[in-house]
Parts: structure tokens; C-alpha cells; sequence
């Protein structure tokens, strides 16, 4: 079977190191902007998207007020990253204190 050249071009952009590096990046400059939206500029100031691995993002917080904020908004900051990085992204957070 003859794969289209733009599948062939996905399939290599998806394991291409290089890809996954900009795609984590994407998905941490998405998840502290909502982090600040949630939390308000002043209270995401505690709070930081440290790296994603295995679709767990892991978010560094030096307060356990924006741990607990954090944490109740879960699925709402799960759903909204997914919805613009266009796929299953994120499908856990978890904390660092």
C-alpha cells in the first residue's frame, strides 16, 4: 500500500526528537498561561509547568494554596491544553512541592 507523502511526513515528525521538543514546549507555555488565568498573575507566580513525560505533565509549585488551586481546576486545564495542542496531550498533573 502507497502512503500519501504528508502521512509519511507526520509519522516522521512524531518520532523525531526535535518534534516532541517543540510539542513540550507548546504544551508548558499553554499549561502556565492557563495556570495564571486560573490563578491570577500574582498566585501563578507559584506555580510552574516544569516538563511533560509520558503525557503526565508535572508541575513545580512553591505554595500548596496553588497546588490545592491547581488541582481542583485539573480537568479544566487538562481539557483546554488537549483542545489546543489538538490531541490527547495531557492526561494527568502531577505535583512537585
Amino acid at each position: 500500500m502507497i502512503d500519501s507523502l504528508g502521512n509519511i511526513l507526520k509519522q516522521r515528525a512524531s518520532t523525531s526528537p526535535i518534534w516532541r521538543g517543540v510539542r513540550a514546549a507548546t504544551i508548558l507555555e499553554q499549561a502556565n498561561f492557563e495556570i495564571k488565568r486560573l490563578l491570577g498573575e500574582e498566585a501563578g507566580k507559584y506555580a510552574n509547568a516544569a516538563y511533560v513525560k509520558n503525557n503526565v505533565l508535572t508541575v513545580a509549585c512553591l505554595s500548596t494554596v496553588a497546588a490545592q488551586a491547581i488541582r481542583l481546576n485539573e480537568k479544566e486545564i487538562i481539557k483546554t491544553i488537549n483542545s489546543r495542542a489538538g490531541e490527547n496531550a495531557v492526561q494527568k498533573i502531577r505535583y512537585l512541592a
